[in-house]
């Protein structure tokens, strides 16, 4: 038996979260072929230090560790896959707020933060890191299909699991 392990940190709405993992997601995730069972958390996630910051842990139980990555690699795998939080804003959260511009936009994988690129004078998306440890984002406005994890240094494809703008986005450059 593999598992994979699902974190989700604690949302901005739990309720909303709670309903769109209870209607839409699970029944994305249960058609992964090769899922033999899906179990997910109840109640509240602590540590022995105190809160965890986690909402939701979701375990996935496959035959093996070629299973997992054969099911992923399948459409109804990528689907799931490709369920992402909704994008926080249609530009940078916070340069919207403060009235500044930005240069590119990356949405962090794990919520849906919209933050400016590095090159943006002021850096929201690695700011957002830093302050949620949220690990992965998103090439996303202009769409580039790449991923990038802070805590892993690493570069990734994401051609085929792009997030979907919702609404058009404001450009300065």
């Amino acid at each position: 038996m593999a598992e994979l392990v699902v974190l989700y940190k604690t949302p901005k709405d739990p309720k909303a979260f709670d309903k769109y993992y209870l209607e839409t997601h699970i029944p994305l995730a249960k058609k992964i072929p090769g899922l033999r069972k899906y179990a997910v958390s109840k109640g509240a996630i602590g540590t022995p230090a105190g809160p965890s910051g986690l909402h939701l842990v979701a375990t996935l139980t496959f035959d093996s560790v070629g299973d997992i990555q054969a099911a992923f690699a399948s459409p109804q795998g990528q689907a799931a896959a490709a369920d992402l939080p909704t994008p926080s804003a249609l530009g940078c959260e916070e340069c919207l707020k403060s009235g500044s511009e930005w240069l590119h936009l990356r949405i962090c994988r794990s919520c849906g933060h919209v933050g400016c690129c590095d090159d943006s004078p002021n850096k929201h998306a690695t700011g957002h890191f830093h302050t949620t440890g949220h690990p992965v984002i998103e090439g996303y406005d202009p769409p580039e299909g790449w991923g990038w994890c802070f805590v892993d240094q690493v570069l990734f494809d994401l051609s085929k699991r792009k997030t979907a703008h919702n609404g058009p986005i404001p450009r300065y450059y």
